[in-house]
C-alpha cells in the first residue's frame, strides 16, 4: 500500500508541475547539460592472503570474496555520468542524470567485454521554489546525504522541503524516503513475503542555524522504521532505528572546527536472536583544520561504538548507506582496496592529512591513519586464533597528486599501504600479515 502510495504521488507531483514547466507565459526554458567522465588504472598487492576490493570491483571481476585468489591484480575501469536540467526561470527546474559505471576492461560483457552495459538513471526529480518565499519543494530520485556521510549518502526516493527564512541564516529541512523494490520471496515459509530491507520508511530532519557567524549550529534527526509483518529469520534482519545527532562548525583565525556527536537507539529481530535486542550506540566525530601559508593541516579523531557479543543489546553503531571515506584503504573514496567498507561503525581512529600545493596546478596530499575495533567483532568460528581480544586494526600511510591542466581536466595519482595488526588479521582469519598496497591512476573530465 505504501509503495503504491509513494508511486501515486510522485505521478501527481509530475503531473502537477510539468505544464507549468512547459508554459511560455513568463519565462523561456533554459536548457542545460554536463558531464564527468572518469578513467582510473588499479595496481593492487594483498599480501594478507584476502580480497577486500570494494563491492563494485567485486561484482565486476566476477569475484567470490573468498581467500583464494592471486595476490596481485591489475585493471582499468572507466565512468560516465550525464546531467540534463530544464529550468524554467529560478523557480522551476527538472533535473536528470544517467549513470554509465564502474565499468572495469573486459569485465562488462559481450564485444570483447564492452558491449552489454545499461545505462542506469541516478537522478531524476523536479525542484520548485515558489515565487520569493523561502520555500523549496523537491521530488523524484535525488542525492541524500546526512551531516559527513555517517548514517546515509546515496542516491534516494523520496520528497524534500526546505524553509530558509531570516535571510538563510536559519535552515529547515524534512525529507521522506521510500526504500522500495519488488525482489521479495518467502524465506520462512510462512506465506509472507519477506521485505527485508525493502520495505522501509526513513525521515530526515536537519536544522542549521548560522546567525552567530563564524559559528554554524546544526541538529538532525533521522528515523528509519520497517514496515514489514512477517516472521524474521537469519538472513531477514528488520530493525526501528533512530538517530539524534548535533553539529557545531567555526573559526577562529586560522583555525577551524567540525565536531559532530551523534545518538542512535532502536531495535533489532533477525531469526538468530527471535526476540528484539536493543540498540544503544553513540559516535563522536571532531575535524581541526590549520591552515598555514604552505601547509594546510587536518586533524580527524572519531569513535563509533563496537558490538559486545557478550550482551544481548547491540551496541555497534547502525547506518543505512555510508560512504565515511577520506583515506585511500582503511575509509577508502576512490575505489580499490577498502577495508571497513567506507564505514566508521565499530571503528575508532586517529587521522592527520597533510595538503600542499608545491607548483601552480599540482596539489600533494599525504594521509597518516592508526585505526581500532572499538568493540570485539562477531568473527567466524574458524578463525585463524591469534588473539581473540585484540582490537588494533591497523595503520596506513598515503601519498596522493592531483594536477589540474584547466577546469575540465584533472589527473590523479594515489598511493597507499596499509599495515594490517592482530584485531585485522584474526577478524578476517588471515594467514599472512604483509601489507596491503595500492597505487591509482585517473583521469577526470568534465564538460
Amino acid at each position: 500500500m505504501l509503495k503504491k502510495l509513494t508511486i501515486t504521488a510522485l505521478v501527481i507531483l509530475i503531473g502537477l508541475f510539468t505544464p507549468a514547466l512547459c508554459s511560455a507565459d513568463d519565462d523561456k526554458i533554459d536548457l542545460s547539460f554536463s558531464g564527468r567522465y572518469r578513467i582510473r588504472s588499479f595496481s593492487l598487492r594483498n599480501g594478507s592472503n584476502r580480497r577486500l576490493l570494494d563491492p563494485n570491483t567485486l561484482i565486476s571481476l566476477n569475484q567470490t570474496g573468498s581467500s583464494n585468489f592471486d595476490e596481485r591484480q591489475n585493471y582499468f575501469d572507466t565512468r560516465l555520468r550525464l546531467s540534463f536540467k530544464a529550468a524554467r526561470g529560478n523557480n522551476l527546474s527538472l533535473n536528470t542524470q544517467f549513470e554509465i559505471g564502474d565499468i572495469t576492461f573486459g569485465g562488462a560483457g559481450g564485444g570483447l567485454g564492452t558491449d552489454g552495459v545499461n545505462i542506469e538513471t541516478k537522478h531524476v526529480f523536479l525542484e520548485w521554489t515558489p515565487g520569493d518565499y523561502p520555500l523549496t519543494f523537491r521530488g523524484g530520485l535525488y542525492s541524500e546525504d546526512t551531516s559527513k556521510s555517517i548514517i546515509l549518502s546515496e542516491d534516494v526516493a523520496g520528497f524534500r522541503t526546505v524553509y530558509s527564512p531570516f535571510d538563510g541564516n536559519l535552515s529547515l529541512s524534512l525529507d521522506y524516503l521510500k526504500a522500495v523494490d519488488n525482489s521479495r520471496i518467502d524465506l520462512d515459509n510462512d506465506g509472507i513475503t519477506d521485505n527485508d530491507f525493502n520495505d522501509r520508511d526513513i525521515w530526515i530532519f536537519k536544522a542549521d542555524y548560522n546567525q552567530f557567524r563564524p559559528f554554524t549550529f546544526g541538529g538532525y534527526f533521522v528515523a528509519e522504521i520497517d514496515n514489514s509483518n512477517d516472521t524474521p529469520v537469519a538472513a531477514n534482519t528488520e530493525r526501528d532505528v533512530y538517530w539524534m545527532g548535533g553539529n557545531v562548525k567555526g573559526q577562529t583565525g586560522i583555525l577551524a572546527f567540525d565536531i559532530d556527536g551523534i545518538f542512535a537507539f532502536g531495535d533489532v529481530r533477525n531469526g538468530t536472536n527471535p526476540g528484539s535486542a536493543r540498540i544503544e550506540a553513540w559516535l563522536v566525530d571532531a575535524r581541526f583544520t590549520l591552515n598555514l601559508p604552505v601547509v594546510g593541516f587536518e586533524f580527524i579523531a572519531a569513535w563509533a561504538t563496537g558490538d559486545d557479543p557478550s550482551t544481548t543489546s547491540n551496541e555497534a553503531f547502525p547506518v543505512i548507506s555510508s560512504f565515511y571515506a577520506f583515506s585511500n584503504i582503511i575509509f577508502d573514496d576512490f575505489g580499490g582496496f577498502n577495508v571497513t567498507g567506507s564505514n566508521v561503525s565499530g571503528i575508532g581512529h586517529l587521522s592527520l592529512i597533510a595538503t600542499t600545493t608545491p607548483y601552480t596546478n599540482l596539489e600533494l596530499q599525504g594521509i597518516v591513519t592508526y585505526a581500532v575495533y572499538t568493540g570485539d567483532p562477531r568473527r567466524p568460528t574458524n578463525v585463524n586464533r591469534r588473539n581473540l581480544r585484540s582490537r588494533e586494526l591497523g595503520w596506513e600511510v598515503d601519498l596522493n597528486a592531483t594536477y589540474t591542466v584547466n577546469e575540465n581536466l584533472s589527473f590523479v595519482l594515489k598511493t597507499g599501504v596499509f599495515f594490517p595488526q592482530t584485531g585485522f588479521l584474526t577478524t578476517f582469519d588471515s594467514r599472512g600479515d604483509d601489507p596491503l598496497i595500492e597505487v591509482i591512476l585517473g583521469a577526470k573530465f568534465r564538460f
